[in-house]
């Protein structure tokens, strides 16, 4: 092993303290600092009140119980009473200028004088720092050993630490290396190729870069000695030397990365992009995807992500700043045909993305990031709304949203099967959001309001309604004609979870009528329940305040005819005061005729005030309309 550079400094630290007459003649203290001592008087006495006002400690509480374990003596003076007493024991160094009772020293013969003084605590400290070389191996490495005598302790107790960085010459591998031993207590960590120990490495704030700042107070009169001896210029040039670095570090942490960077990729002959530092220090993906991937780094990264294609290599060559994370768990949406709908989003959509969380993404495989199944329809309609984004960017929390979003549609599967993302854009996405999520909340209550009705009401509203098919189209009516005969059904709706289901399967926002008392909702359904409309009435004079079909478009000609034909028995019901309802009560929440369990999980909802489209901000009283 060749050494090439080795700074080394031994010091103690002591703090004295006066031995001026027996342990039994000292006065007992119950305080840990400033007694007053019936001793000093005179001169001493003024200058204990001059040290006062300077509020310099002029001694210690000292403890001098009993050891538990009799047989090994580990002080060198006990109490013999059976009630342990602190006794004050009194500076014999203070240096008012640092403001400190502790005095730092390398000269042997204080060191010796204090070294086994019952009335000294000693602290004697090791620090070494080195550049070695060993066949293709260099190593850079902060050896730090420290042993601690207390006043009155007769044992030292030891401890080291080592922080090393090695590399190969010949392979491009790097190893750090963290040792800590402190008593019983010892940790061993070794990591390999990893970029997050190695920035933790150079910016230690005891590390190899800034041994200067931190092991020795400047204020200290050996602070010179010390600097002198780890002279940062020579240790640079020493490691520049070393590892054929090209650029002047000068141990400065950011120029040594980046240097480090490019002497990495040199020597593993990896093919980089532009500004690729970020994606190798949090995505480094190991030597078996870049020999996979004829060492290109962005293949290799996105082949370990499980993500790559065409389509997403041009899309990280073209947007710098791409999040691979954000990429990667967007494609799990997709499922395997990711590239035929990751190919339909705008790419500018993705260029304005910072550098951040990309770690781990290796140790997650699609099925594990996408817990559910998404169909072809809620993929494209999934392209249209990240398409919608008018501003040129995608938040990144969208992409929680939208996990949250499948989450709760992948519950509500449970007990209505046809429940999935039906919103094309960004407006529709965010009030089928809320609508999902006031159905979430009702599930994980258990119960829910149910408005009791005249059974009168009920029977005359409810009521089947004939119309003729040929309205539909436009076309006369056809007399008797009974094949032309279509059946529309009314259904008020009762219960909070019909306000839900009907905002959901018709995606307007009528679940936020549910707590209205002024007014009833009847839903006009096929008889196949595949088309409807949404109507609101006013229950003191039977009006109709509002008629909603598919996302609050206007109803069609067949179902509004029908319309029509009830209007007249809402306005006598409404006359008669048959509208109101009689009371409400709680019920077992039931969808589609299940009756639930309580679910005491609440959905997670993102908080970002800051994130345009916030779906909670749409929470409105009264919205209008559906």
């Amino acid at each position: 092993m060749e050494d090439i550079l080795t700074q080394r400094f031994n010091y103690a630290s002591i703090v004295p303290f006066k031995n001026y007459c027996k342990i039994s003649e000292k006065k007992s203290s119950s305080n840990t600092f400033n007694d007053d001592l019936e001793v000093i008087d005179g001169e001493e006495k003024w200058h204990n009140l001059f040290e006062r006002a300077l509020k310099l400690p002029i001694g210690r509480s000292i403890s001098f119980t009993e050891p538990f374990n009799k047989k090994k003596k580990t002080k060198f003076f006990y109490n013999n009473q059976e009630v342990g007493e602190n006794l004050q024991f009194n500076y014999a160094y203070k240096n008012h200028r640092l403001h400190t009772n502790c005095f730092d020293t390398t000269k042997d013969n204080q060191i010796k004088r204090h070294f086994g003084n019952p009335f000294s605590e000693i602290s004697i400290s090791v620090i070494e720092r080195s550049v070695r070389r060993h066949e293709d191996k260099i190593t850079m490495k902060v050896y730090r050993h420290h042993k601690r005598r207390g006043v009155n302790c007769i044992y030292f107790r030891k401890g080291f630490s080592v922080d090393s960085l090695t590399f190969n010459t010949k392979t491009g591998n790097f190893t750090v290396t963290h040792i800590n031993s402190s008593g019983k207590s010892k940790s061993k960590r070794f990591r390999k190729n990893c970029f997050i120990s190695l920035q933790n490495f150079i910016n230690s704030h005891i590390g190899v870069f800034k041994i200067n700042e931190h092991f020795l107070s400047k204020r200290s009169r050996l602070f010179k000695e010390f600097n002198d001896i780890f002279d940062n210029n020579e240790f640079s040039e020493a490691m520049q030397n070393a590892l054929g670095l090209d650029k002047n570090i000068n141990l400065d942490p950011d120029k040594f990365l980046e240097s480090f960077l490019e002497l990495f990729v040199k020597t593993k002959q990896i093919k980089v992009p532009n500004n690729y530092s970020d994606l190798l220090i949090k995505l480094y993906p190991t030597e078996k995807y870049l020999k996979k991937n004829d060492r290109k780094l962005i293949a290799s990264i996105l082949d370990m992500c499980g993500i790559k294609s065409k389509v997403t290599i041009k899309l990280c060559h073209t947007c710098g700043n791409i999040d691979i994370k954000f990429l990667t768990k967007l494609c799990s949406y997709f499922g395997k045909d990711f590239p035929k709908y990751l190919g339909s989003i705008r790419p500018e959509l993705f260029s304005n993305y910072t550098k951040e969380n990309y770690n781990y993404i290796h140790k997650n495989n699609l099925n594990a990031i996408c817990q559910y199944s998404i169909n072809d329809n809620e993929k494209e309609n999934l392209v249209k709304v990240f398409n919608d984004f008018n501003d040129g960017w995608v938040p990144r929390m969208t992409i929680v949203f939208i996990e949250d979003h499948f989450n709760m549609i992948n519950k509500i599967k449970v007990y209505d099967p046809s429940c999935q993302m039906r919103a094309k854009n960004r407006k529709e996405f965010d009030e089928e959001h809320i609508q999902f999520t006031r159905l979430i909340t009702a599930i994980r209550k258990g119960w829910v309001i149910e408005y009791q009705f005249h059974e009168k009401m009920i029977n005359e509203i409810e009521a089947p309604i004939k119309i003729f098919k040929s309205i539909e189209i436009g076309g006369g009516l056809k007399g008797t004609d009974m094949n032309d005969i279509k059946t529309i059904y009314p259904h008020i709706l009762k219960r909070d979870e019909e306000y839900q289901e009907e905002g959901s399967y018709m995606h307007h926002c009528v679940a936020s009528y549910a707590d209205k008392d002024k007014s009833i909702i009847v839903s006009f359904r096929t008889e196949d329940k595949s088309d409807r409309v949404t109507c609101e009435y006013d229950c003191q004079s039977g009006e109709l305040i509002q008629a909603r079909h598919f996302c609050n478009a206007s109803p069609p000609d067949y179902i509004k005819t029908a319309i029509d034909k009830l209007s007249p028995t809402v306005k006598k019901l409404a006359r008669l005061g048959l509208l109101h309802s009689i009371e409400k009560k709680k019920v077992p929440i039931k969808i589609n005729g299940i009756e639930i369990q309580k679910d005491d999980r609440e959905p997670r909802r993102p908080n970002d005030n800051n994130m345009r489209g916030n779906p909670f901000a749409l929470l409105l009283d009264e919205p209008l309309p559906f």
